[in-house]
């Protein structure tokens, strides 16, 4: 009981383990089957941008928003603006754990390393002013499959940003600073550059020789291992991370890639 911290009994895992060696689960999915999915996007009109994202029967529910901030950009990069991510259990949640460092990291790794959203694009007049995106997620509810939800929130959030039109206003003289005039016109505001291109992840749990998409708690918690597969919009896998003991057969291997790319 490795890949999640639920407590199972030997009953509960020779039946989990019964029921995926004969390719059914307990809720009659197959070991390639995802539950529903239910996406919104727009949830919070605050926000720059929102989305809620709804696993199941709402076993995994997690919220994610955007706020777009002007900051000075950093020294070292003078020409670049910033992805700021964090991800946190809610406190309402059945299942909760302290691990929100560790789950910000993976999310964080996942956007910012993918390169689709170029940090000088966000620089609107370098050394002086750049946006910074800050994108929270906040799972409300776990019932397994909560890293996948929540950089799907994540993505939906980021896609529907917007970003109001912002013009430059030079600086006078050398001593002064430029300015910033923001466009106050709804209509004129622009999409977050390259959130279109933000990939998503995929994990595989595997069950003895199987292969699981989108297990459960207890299914989760009966995995040896797993893969979590970070997969960009043109059907490529960018990223692999592996958790849990043992390995896997190259052919097993390969398999996994495949079956992670379809469900993306």
């Amino acid at each position: 009981q490795i890949m999640a911290d639920v407590s199972v009994s030997l009953g509960e895992q020779r039946y989990v383990t019964e029921g995926v060696r004969r390719n059914v689960r307990s809720d009659g999915r197959t070991c390639q089957d995802c539950r529903a999915v239910v996406v919104e996007s727009g949830v919070f009109p605050q926000a720059n941008g929102s989305a809620r994202v709804s696993v199941g029967r709402g076993e995994t529910v997690v919220v994610a928003a955007t706020k777009a901030e002007l900051v000075t950009p950093s020294d070292d990069r003078p020409n670049a603006g910033q992805l700021d991510v964090s991800v946190k259990w809610s406190s309402i949640a059945s299942q909760t754990r302290d691990d929100d460092a560790a789950l910000t990291d993976r999310v964080k790794q996942v956007f910012c390393e993918s390169g689709a959203i170029d940090a000088e694009k966000l620089c609107i007049s370098p050394g002086h002013f750049a946006w910074c995106i800050h994108l929270d997620v906040m799972i409300l509810e776990c019932g397994g499959g909560e890293v996948d939800a929540a950089v799907l929130a994540g993505h939906i959030a980021l896609r529907d940003t917007m970003l109001p039109r912002l013009t430059v206003i030079p600086a006078a003289s050398e001593e002064e600073e430029p300015d910033i005039e923001m466009d106050g016109d709804v209509l004129a505001a622009e999409a977050l550059p390259g959130a279109a291109d933000l990939p998503l992840t995929v994990s595989l749990y595997a069950l003895g020789s199987h292969l699981l998409v989108d297990p459960t708690l207890v299914e989760a918690a009966c995995a040896r291992a797993a893969l979590c597969a970070t997969v960009t919009r043109d059907g490529k896998v960018a990223a692999l991370r592996h958790q849990g003991h043992g390995a896997l057969h190259p052919e097993a291997l390969l398999s996994a890639l495949r079956l992670a790319v379809r469900v993306a």
